[in-house]
């Protein structure tokens, strides 16, 4: 039993440093995770009015501070806010495609009905 002799010492993890932009980065984390619940409840039919309203009011509010700190943005980080900006507004056209025709079978529907 020599190897119970000898005792190794485990390695102990230093500081992990979160970043400088870990606040902004959890509030961006946190307007999603709102903006998908509101999304989800849309979805099941639900009406979310005040959490709907506060989603709004947080993102225009998240809107003028990320346009005034957009310089300080690294290129990383503008290519995503870029590529997320594009798929909402194309999420957001094809939801509006999809009302309308939803809405022209309605119609259509009531006619023939």
């Amino acid at each position: 039993m020599p190897e119970l002799a000898e005792m190794e010492t485990l390695k102990t993890a230093g500081f992990v440093d979160r970043g400088y932009n870990h606040a902004k980065r959890k509030q961006r984390m946190e307007e999603e995770a709102k903006e998908i619940a509101k999304l989800e409840a849309e979805a099941r039919g639900e009406s979310p009015v005040d959490e709907a309203e506060e989603v709004e009011e947080a993102t225009q509010e998240t809107e003028t501070n990320t346009e005034a700190k957009e310089e300080t943005l690294s290129a990383e980080e503008k290519s995503f806010k870029k590529r997320y900006g594009d798929l909402r507004r194309h999420m957001q056209q094809k939801e509006k495609e999809w009302d309308e025709k939803f809405e022209a079978l309605q119609k259509a529907s009531t006619k023939a009905g």
